[in-house]
């Protein structure tokens, strides 16, 4: 009589549990690398989470600092108001002088203008290395309206250089400014005049942009972002 080749009972019942065990062990192991992964991807969000915080109080101090320097060369800038003012007055009166009768008790010309410079490489700076992208929304507002007005007081004060340059141009043409025909006297008093009506607008424009700075500087005191 031949041997029966079917497993019994036991036999099954063995591989039953040995098959179980195998797909236990593959779920474990399976279990062990989704937390591992998991753990990982938590690690490095945390790592980006502290870079991107890091980049962002180093913009935010840089800044401040750069801030705090155009303020103060505004401030300079509105301190010698009176005095630029002084000195238009004194182009004019030379101007007047010579077209009523060709003389002038004015004996000397300063139309120096004083310049602010302002810087905005941290504002810039911030935008390439991407710190603008993860600040506060109404904090980046708040540094925008700043470097905008700033910006609208660099280039009017860039069109006030080219008037000066125009002013000393015509008088200066010939030598000696007394000796300048009618034709150039008009022409440089027509400067002068659009010189101490820009000059004017340019005070106002850098009264503005430090009320801005003392805005932006005042938040970074108290913290308020």
């Amino acid at each position: 009589m031949s041997e029966s080749t079917e497993p019994t009972e036991r036999e099954a019942r063995a591989g039953a549990t040995e098959g179980t065990g195998r797909w236990r062990k593959h779920l474990v192991d399976l279990t062990t690398i989704t937390v591992g992964v998991l753990i990982a991807l938590s690690l490095e969000g945390l790592w980006q989470w502290m870079s991107d915080r890091s980049l962002v109080r180093e913009a935010e101090e840089t800044l401040r600092l750069e801030i705090e320097d155009n303020r103060r060369e505004l401030e300079r800038v509105l301190a010698g108001d009176e005095q630029r003012q002084a000195a238009l007055d004194q182009a004019m009166r030379f101007a007047d002088e010579l077209l009523e009768d060709g003389s002038t008790e004015v004996s000397e010309l300063d139309l120096g203008f004083t310049v602010g410079e302002v810087s905005s490489a941290s504002w810039l700076t911030a935008e390439r290395t991407g710190a603008i992208a993860h600040m506060d929304y109404e904090r980046v507002r708040e540094l925008a309206r700043v470097y905008e007005a700033q910006d609208l007081f660099v280039a009017h004060q860039r069109q006030n250089l080219d008037r000066l340059t125009s002013a000393i141009a015509v008088i200066s043409g010939g030598g000696d400014p007394t000796k300048a025909n009618e034709r150039d006297l008009l022409a440089f008093r027509d400067q002068v005049t659009a010189l101490r009506a820009a000059l004017f607008i340019e005070a106002q424009l850098a009264e503005r942009a430090r009320e801005l700075y003392d805005a932006v500087l005042s938040d970074s005191a108290t913290g308020t972002r």
